[in-house]
């Protein structure tokens, strides 16, 4: 805005409240002439702020509305962009599965036809190794028939010199069981006669209902204990013997007619002491008819072990020792070595069936172990019949002074065969049954 340019007055025309007038008017007019333009000037620019200001409103406006417009584009194509990617993804997937499917196949093919080519390797070799063993079983077959044969041949020969060596043992102790019961038949005939020569007395004692103790004087009645005790183990003896080795014994006439014998014997010598016995008053043995033994050896065998091979030898079924001349008699036995009894050998070598050739070739080791294990050995001249004592000697020897055991030594036995009643009486009355054994 121009002002415009007055011309100044002189104030010394004017009176100085009058020039002071003049001034003060002038600058009001000026200043609210120079406020109108200002405000003028201000209304000026607002309306031309304000116009700019809607001009911006108005763009802004557009701008937002082409905002939202390219957003929602954008959702748009994002939405498009992600249906793309996992379709993408699905795709890829899906290849991936199709491909490790078509490998695990080759991979299973592969397998397939490397097991076919081992088996067929294998199968080749075993082939091969089958004719080899073909072969061999061929040659072994020959060579174990041949072997089983021989074998079998020594083990009949062998099983034949054992039942003959074995027959002859059994004959020689049933010799010895012969001798024992001629002498229980001689001192049952004495028992029998004592009986007689008191036969009054007992029947007055008995009529009278009186105890028959005082009729027989104290070496009588020992006489009749003691024989009565020896023939009752001489009767389990003989009833252990005939169980033990009588189906042996049968197969050979002669020895089963002289152990039948002497069983008849035995009976015959219990029933002679049938009335010595009932005077003792102890009861008389009987045989049992099922097997051959009486109730307290059938006892002693149930309780003895299963195992054949091994013997019994009861210490206080040993025969003594006879005591030397102007000594005291040995109250104490020797104990002898265990030795396998003749049953157990006797199954140990029963024959064998001939062998076929058919038998695989496995039976060759177990008949070369049993071979291995069975030795049969001839007796040797330490184990022959020693030296026979003079008869008078062996009668006095019989019958012992009252009161002194007696002890025969089982003379003539071989060392394999326990001595008569020692291990066959299988009881505790071997101190009795010694006294009338026989000696040889």
């Amino acid at each position: 805005m121009v002002r415009e340019q007055r011309k100044p007055r002189c104030f010394r025309c004017l009176p100085l409240s009058a020039c002071k007038l003049v001034g003060v008017g002038q600058r009001q007019r000026g200043l609210q002439q120079e406020l109108r333009d200002a405000q003028e000037a201000l209304a000026k620019d607002l309306g031309a702020v304000d116009s700019q200001r809607d001009a911006a409103d108005t763009s802004i406006e557009s701008l937002e509305t082409k905002k939202l417009q390219l957003r929602q584009q954008l959702h748009t194509i994002d939405e498009k962009l992600h249906a793309a990617r996992e379709g993408q993804r699905n795709y890829l997937a899906e290849k991936d599965r199709r491909r490790r499917a078509l490998e695990e196949v080759e991979a299973t093919f592969r397998k397939n036809l490397s097991e076919v080519e081992e088996l067929g390797l294998a199968a080749r070799k075993e082939r091969a190794a089958a004719e080899k063993v073909k072969q061999a079983a061929a040659e072994t077959e020959v060579l174990a028939v041949r072997a089983l044969s021989a074998a079998a041949e020594d083990l009949s020969a062998k099983a034949a010199q054992f039942d003959s060596h074995l027959l002859n043992v059994l004959l020689e102790h049933v010799g010895h069981e012969e001798k024992r019961i001629q002498l229980l038949h001689d001192e049952s005939d004495l028992c029998t006669s004592i009986i007689a020569k008191h036969k009054a007395e007992i029947d007055l004692l008995t009529v009278m209902d009186r105890p028959l103790s005082s009729v027989l004087d104290a070496a009588e009645h020992k006489h009749l204990c003691e024989t009565s005790s020896a023939a009752e183990a001489a009767l389990k003896a003989c009833a252990g013997f005939a169980r033990d080795f009588g189906p042996f014994l049968s197969k050979h006439p002669a020895a089963h007619g002289r152990l039948q014998k002497l069983e008849a014997d035995h009976a015959e010598v219990i029933r002679k002491l049938a009335a010595c016995r009932q005077l003792l008053g102890v009861s008389t043995p009987t045989m049992d008819p099922t097997s051959s033994l009486p109730a307290a050896q059938s006892s002693h065998a149930q309780a003895a072990p299963a195992d054949p091979g091994k013997a019994q030898y009861p210490a206080n079924d040993l025969p003594s020792t006879p005591a030397p001349s102007g000594n005291a008699p040995q109250q104490e036995s020797a104990k002898p070595p265990t030795q396998p009894t003749l049953q157990g050998q006797t199954q140990a070598m029963q024959p064998m069936q001939p062998v076929q050739p058919q038998q695989r070739p496995q039976q060759l080791t177990q008949l070369t172990e049993v071979a291995s294990q069975i030795q049969v050995q001839p007796l040797q001249p330490s184990q022959q019949q020693p030296a026979q004592p003079d008869p008078p000697k062996a009668a006095a020897a019989a019958v012992p002074a009252a009161g002194t055991p007696a002890a025969v030594p089982a003379a003539g036995m071989p060392a394999a065969v326990p001595a008569p009643g020692a291990v066959l009486a299988g009881t505790g009355t071997a101190s009795a049954e010694s006294k009338l054994d026989v000696p040889t």
